[in-house]
């Protein structure tokens, strides 16, 4: 009898239907609203995720009365809604919040009655003109927001744009909050390019000035400008003629080198902000900057994609007069090393990963069957080093070793020609901590729960769970050791600086953490102590 497998198919996927739609189905229901005025949203796209999944498993388009309702097995679920190219969380109690809420379905869970506040986003625009009121094409505006990210407060820099031949730019789906900006040009009339003869004796050329909102000449004096949702900002920008120099770089990038060179100025809040950034070809000697105002300047070269992995840096400073600097080459810092774990390495893709201690990016090196790591391309910097096991957790870095560059207070200092071995010892002796947040004895939705080591140091390693609808938090993945556990509703608390956290710890409780033990601990809301 000759048998065939085709038919099973379509039966194994009924099977599955049946499976899945056999089980009790929860009710996930509600309404999106402004978070402004608390008016329904609608034609409002509303998404509903499995936790941990980038997979949508339903959606739809709200009506006029903002409202949507979905049918789910029981699990937990993430809910975006809003924009269909910028939806939001669920759960964001501040604007560009990046903790949010999850969804929980079951027994005596009631999720029929949800509000997703919509925070609307903001736009900036305005006009660069120059001294003489006329429009300056192709200035260069940098804009920074201020905000807590990943519990540290800091200034990122959200982009940089150009003006049109107006002198006119804006920048629109910001999130609402506290920005920065900054504003350089160059004049149309003065030299514009980097390939053009230099000549000493020449004068001095034109350039404008960096100015920094809302007109000031000096980066420490500008003055953030605080947008609500749904504001419609203006800044507009005066630069002023100042004597411009021409920098000629000398160096001696080999013929095929190709990257970029950036001339950089102390920027605002604390922010490197560019003067000039062209690309830079090792054919060229030398190259040119022109239209430099007076300042301090970071004369920096990093490598682009396909040629020699070199950089270098120096600082100057130009008064107005044409100058000429030496530029030497190095290599750029080499990173290779070993994983160890000593219980057997897991299951899953694991990464070596240099985190820059400013915040502004990570670098990650994959770890070969045989525990050895290599980057491929890194800057110099100072980084801390850490490992994970891609889109899963449970392993951290229990030890590192460094030969071959500076390692202190776990930060690595990788300079220009520096070639450092890692050793790293990776553990997954970890344990776990759940329960709930509880106000006047009830669970509570959308508290932030915060777990912090009882000693300062200069890597300490906070965790933050803002509470699901069910009141409830869950770290699956603790390092071992004492720590103080406490929830607050203030959810832009600042809980990766010790000094923040301290005047909610008087009521925070005791916590220890053993590997592969679960604990389960509620934890009343706490208010900060006032005058600590």
């Amino acid at each position: 009898m000759i048998r065939s497998s085709r038919p099973l198919l379509p039966l194994l996927i009924i099977a599955g239907a049946f499976a899945v739609y056999a089980q009790p189905a929860f009710r996930i229901a509600g309404t999106v609203v402004s978070a402004e005025t608390g008016a329904a949203l609608a034609r409002s796209h509303v998404y509903l995720l499995r936790t941990g999944s980038t997979q949508i498993v339903a959606n739809m388009i709200t009506a006029d009365d903002g409202k949507f309702s979905f049918d789910r097995p029981q699990g937990s679920y993430n809910l975006w809604a809003g924009n269909r190219m910028l939806p939001q969380a669920y759960g964001l109690h501040s604007p560009g919040d990046r903790i949010s809420s999850s969804i929980i379905t079951g027994p005596g869970q009631d999720t029929s009655h949800l509000t997703l506040r919509y925070f609307a986003h903001v736009a900036i625009s305005g006009k660069v003109v120059d001294d003489e009121g006329e429009p300056v094409e192709n200035a260069l505006i940098q804009v920074v927001r201020s905000t807590v990210s990943g519990g540290r407060r800091s200034n990122i820099n959200i982009t940089w744009l150009r003006t049109n031949d107006l002198g006119e730019y804006r920048i629109g789906s910001l999130a609402a909050g506290t920005y920065y900006l900054a504003a350089t040009g160059e004049p149309w009339f003065a030299k514009a390019n980097g390939y053009v003869q230099f000549d000493q004796q020449n004068g001095p050329s034109a350039a404008f000035e960096p100015v920094y909102y809302p007109g000031a000449a000096d980066p420490s004096r500008a003055a953030p400008l605080i947008l609500k949702p749904g504001d419609e900002a203006r800044a507009d920008f005066t630069l002023r003629l100042a004597a411009g120099a021409t920098i000629a770089v000398n160096h001696d990038a080999p013929d095929n080198f190709r990257g970029i060179i950036s001339l950089i100025r102390e920027g605002i809040a604390g922010r490197e902000s560019f003067q000039d950034s062209q690309n830079f070809s090792g054919t060229l000697k030398p190259h040119r900057l022109t239209g430099v105002p007076p300042g301090h300047y970071t004369l920096r070269v990093r490598p682009s994609a396909g040629g020699p992995l070199m950089e270098a840096e120096r600082e100057l400073d130009v008064n107005g007069s044409n100058i000429s600097v030496d530029l030497s080459l190095r290599p750029t810092p080499q990173v290779s090393g070993t994983v160890e774990f000593p219980g057997g390495r897991p299951t899953g893709t694991l990464l070596v990963t240099l985190a820059r201690t400013d915040g502004t990016g990570t670098f990650s090196a994959a770890v070969k069957p045989d525990g050895t790591f290599n980057f491929a391309r890194l800057d110099s910097g100072q980084f801390q080093p850490g490992v994970t096991l891609s889109g899963q957790g449970g392993v951290y870095a229990a030890g590192v070793q460094a030969q071959g560059a500076p390692f202190r207070d776990g930060v690595l200092d990788l300079a220009d020609g520096t070639t450092a071995q890692l050793r790293i010892a990776a553990s997954q002796e970890m344990g776990r901590l759940k329960g709930f947040a509880l106000v006047d004895g009830k669970p509570a939705e959308g508290v932030l729960v915060v777990l912090t080591p009882t000693a300062e140091t200069k890597d300490f390693v906070s965790y933050a769970f803002q509470t699901d609808t069910d009141g409830s938090f869950d770290w699956k993945f603790v390092r071992p050791g004492s720590y103080w556990l406490f929830a607050t509703t203030e959810t832009q608390i600042e809980y990766r600086s010790f000094a923040a956290l301290k005047p909610y710890l008087a009521a925070a409780a005791a916590v220890r953490i053993e590997p592969h033990r679960v604990y389960e601990q509620n934890v009343p809301l706490s208010t900060p102590a006032a005058g600590k």
